[in-house]
C-alpha cells in the first residue's frame, strides 16, 4: 500500500463497524463523499481507492450479517451505478449517460421487485421504537445497526413461531 492511500484510509471509514448508518445510506444515494470522516468531494486520483474501500466495506457487511441473494443483487446495482457517476463526474464523457440511465433503471427494477420497501428514516424509527431508545444515525455503526434488525426478526420469529 502506497504512503498517499495510508493517509487517505486514515481520513475514510474503512469498516462497516466504523462507518455510521447515515453515511451508508447516503452512499447508497451516490454520494461517495460520504466515506471521508469529514466529508468532502474527493479528488480524481482517489476515485479507484474509494471504490475498494466502499468494497471491502460491503464484503464485510455480507460476511458478517448475511444478506438475501436480491439484496445483494441491489447492492452490485448500486455500486455499478456509483462507480458509473464516479467515472462521468472524473471524464464527463457523454457517452456514460446512457449506461447511467441503463443502470439507474436496472436498480429501480431490482428495488420493484423487493416487497413493501419501508424509507431508510421509517426503519430506523420503527427499530428504536422497538429496542426502546433513539439510534443515532452518525453514530451507530452499520453492523451495529443491522445487527439490531437481525436480533429484532429473530424474536419476531420466535413469538410467532410460539403462537403457532
Amino acid at each position: 500500500m502506497q504512503k498517499y492511500e495510508k493517509k487517505l484510509r486514515r481520513e475514510t471509514y474503512n469498516t462497516a463497524t466504523d462507518l455510521p448508518i447515515l453515511n451508508w445510506w447516503n452512499i447508497h444515494e451516490g454520494e461517495i463523499d460520504q466515506l471521508f470522516k469529514v466529508p468532502r468531494k474527493p479528488k480524481n486520483n482517489e476515485i479507484a481507492i474509494l471504490a475498494d474501500i466502499w468494497e471491502g466495506i460491503v464484503c464485510e457487511f455480507i460476511d458478517t450479517l448475511g444478506i438475501s441473494k436480491q439484496y445483494i443483487k441491489i447492492l452490485e446495482a448500486k455500486k455499478s451505478l456509483i462507480l458509473l457517476q464516479i467515472k462521468y463526474s472524473k471524464t464527463k464523457d457523454k457517452r456514460l449517460k446512457l449506461f447511467i440511465t441503463v443502470a439507474q433503471r436496472k436498480l429501480e427494477s431490482l428495488i420493484g421487485e423487493e416487497i413493501e420497501q419501508v424509507g431508510n428514516y421509517e426503519q430506523k424509527a420503527l427499530v428504536s421504537k422497538a429496542l426502546g431508545f433513539a439510534i443515532n444515525g452518525k453514530t451507530t455503526s452499520v453492523i451495529d445497526y443491522y445487527s439490531y434488525i437481525k436480533i429484532l426478526e429473530k424474536q419476531a420469529k420466535a413469538a410467532e413461531n410460539g403462537r403457532k
